[in-house]
């Protein structure tokens, strides 16, 4: 039995970052994909390689494999070096997998609403779970010694650090290759880090490529892969597993500290657990003995016995040996041995997605935190009829074949643990229970002070600026509910973004202009004469030399009911005004906000003894009421 680790304080999923088979390319994407039950695999891809010179459905032929199918992400060359200060030469020797990461890292700040510029110097940690050297391997057919880049873009102990280098993070920062388990490893050593006091919060992930059709043939020679091109997680036909790539990366901090902030949390996480399975028969073979083991002990240091766990997402490889002792595994500790009042659901996002290696294990968890945001669990698709090799009513388990609501009980929030495996024997397990109530949603704006909605957006090219424009219109036209939706996005870019080095801004009477003008902007931006023709948008770009000023009129630009609608509604404005009329009221004995506030036949700011006393609380006002903003 490994040793407990105590108590430790509940971590907060609140952010996420991906790039999955089946073009999902945001969270909301893959999740959409799960819920309508859609399949990731699909034939070798003609930019990876020849797959009818290299296929043949005879598993004894030479040099070749059994299986033309897997889990491919679109757009692999794709990758803005720019935007991230790589140059172009560099970006070529850099491993797909390292420019996936550094993707999908930042697209996870940006939905945990995280300012990436913000973290800079702090002691963030970077765990990565990846084991994949296709990139390197093909590398040897190129002459990769004239490009002074190709050590540090094909190794893979760079992966974690580039995150690192990029966002200037300073806590732990390291790559595991546990091999199919490595990114819920990984996980383990993210949330270790930040329980240890090492750092404040964690990026935990995994990536993976498929470029080097080697692999494949190995794999299809020691029987492994499915000759049919599909996962059939606990079914009757699983014939092998189907090889996957594609990222993930989540954002890990302090529950606390995540509700202070005001942050939205996918998952709560509970505990983590790793373990090996020691000697078996061979050393690919799993041990359900080990796997029980972990399971139960990720329960223990969760504070959690077995039946509080509702559902299970499992390895769930498609294999006929590996099937039956995970199913069996999980049976007798969240099953049989708890005599649980109803059967523990079992998932399988592989049979969506394909088995994607190093990063299995985030995807699971990444899918797992949106099933209990969502509280809801997709179906197992590919499935027709149940393995005769487990005895799911005795283990107590139960299948989705149905994409349903996530039932809860009254007493007790839903929880789920992700199960990993790592084909030399490391598993790895994480416990995850739902947000509180109070989750936050990133803050919102009401709507703005008088006339206008003031709605920022950045780029680090002027191209990306009109793209980044575009894109945001096309979100709110697509949202339907533009008015509820826009305080959310506006608060978001204005201060949960990074301010890249291009910057605009529309300015717009109502949420509806707001779409309408970042249209217009995005029109405006790609013009070749640069001419600005719409008054309510702004373009600049970053100088970091320039220091901003407040400049005030004195005397002469007073009116009786200047400040009269800031002072009635807005609370910011008025509390430094009220603030400095208190000490003004002590030693002058008379009431600046009340002079403010009176009509124009009764009022005497005209007169100079009002008229310099009045304008100074104005103009420090606005300035807290902007720095507010």
């Amino acid at each position: 039995m490994s040793q407990r680790l105590g108590d430790r304080e509940p971590l907060a999923i609140v952010g996420i970052g991906c790039r999955m088979p089946g073009g999902a390319r945001t969270p909301a994407e893959f999740w959409a994909m799960m819920k309508q039950g859609r399949c990731g695999i699909r034939e070798v891809p003609p930019d990876r390689w020849n797959v009818d010179l290299l296929y043949d459905r005879n598993p004894g032929a030479i040099g070749k494999a059994r299986t033309k199918w897997g889990g491919f992400i679109d757009g692999i060359r794709d990758f803005d070096a720019e935007f991230f200060g790589i140059s172009p030469r560099e970006a070529e020797a850099m491993d797909p997998q390292q420019r996936l990461l550094l993707m999908t890292v930042w697209e996870a700040f940006e939905n945990a609403g995280i300012a990436a510029d913000r973290v800079k110097g702090s002691n963030g940690a970077v765990f990565v779970g990846v084991s994949g050297t296709d990139y390197t391997q093909i590398q040897r057919f190129r002459r990769t010694g004239e490009n002074v880049h190709a050590g540090t873009g094909g190794a893979m102990s760079i992966i974690a650090n580039r995150v690192s280098h990029k966002l200037d993070l300073h806590g732990p920062s390291a790559a595991v290759d546990t091999a199919c388990s490595s990114s819920l490893v990984a996980t383990d050593m993210a949330c270790r880090a930040i329980w240890n006091g090492e750092s404040d919060f964690a990026i935990a992930a995994g990536t993976s490529s498929l470029l080097d059709p080697g692999v494949f043939i190995n794999f299809s020679k020691a029987n492994m892969m499915s000759p049919t091109g599909r996962i059939r997680t606990f079914d009757a036909d699983a014939d092998g597993y189907v090889r996957g790539e594609g990222a993930g990366a989540v954002i890990i901090k302090p529950l606390a500290r995540a509700i202070d902030d005001g942050d939205h949390v996918y998952a709560v996480l509970r505990a983590t657990c790793v373990n090996q399975d020691g000697q078996t028969s061979t050393i690919t073979v799993p041990s359900a003995e080990a796997q029980a083991e972990m399971l139960g002990e990720a329960c223990r240091r969760a504070g959690l016995s077995p039946s509080d766990i509702d559902y299970v997402e499992a390895h769930g490889t498609g294999t006929p040996v590996g099937d039956p002792i995970e199913a069996n595994a999980i049976g007798s500790v969240f099953g049989v041995e708890r005599n649980r009042r109803k059967p523990i659901i079992v998932g399988a996002g592989k049979t969506n997605t394909g088995h994607l290696e190093s990063a299995a294990g985030i995807a699971g968890l990444i899918k797992t935190a949106l099933c209990l945001d969502n509280r809801e669990i997709p179906r197992n698709i590919s499935f027709k009829r149940a393995n005769p090799n487990i005895p799911f009513d005795d283990l107590g388990l139960s299948l989705p074949l149905e994409h349903s609501a996530w039932a809860a009980d009254s007493d007790r929030p839903r929880r789920a643990a992700v199960n990993s495996f790592g084909f030399g024997g490391t598993n790895a397990c994480a416990v995850l229970e739902e947000a509180p109530a109070s989750n936050g949603a990133h803050g919102s704006l009401r709507q703005p002070y008088r006339k206008y909605w003031f709605v920022p957006f950045g780029a680090q090219t002027g191209t990306a600026l009109a793209t980044v424009a575009g894109n945001l219109s096309g979100r709110l036209a697509r949202g339907g509910a533009i008015d509820s939706e826009l305080p959310a996005v506006a608060a978001n870019l204005a201060l949960r973004r990074s301010h890249l080095t291009h910057r605009g801004a529309v300015l717009a009477e109502s949420p509806v202009e707001v779409a309408q003008s970042l249209r217009r902007a995005a029109r405006e931006l790609t013009r070749e004469d640069k001419r600005r023709e719409d008054p309510t948008l702004i373009v600049g770009r970053r100088n970091a030399d320039i220091r901003l000023a407040f400049a005030f009129a004195g005397q002469g630009g007073q009116w009786w009911g200047m400040a009269q609608g800031l002072l009635r509604e807005d609370p910011v404005f008025a509390a430094v005004v009220e603030e400095f009329d208190a000490f003004y009221r002590e030693h002058a004995g008379w009431s600046i906000r009340e002079e403010l506030l009176k009509g124009k036949a009764e009022g005497h700011i005209n007169r100079t003894l009002y008229t310099q006393p009045g304008l100074f609380p104005l103009h420090i006002a606005l300035v807290a009421r902007s720095r507010a903003w």
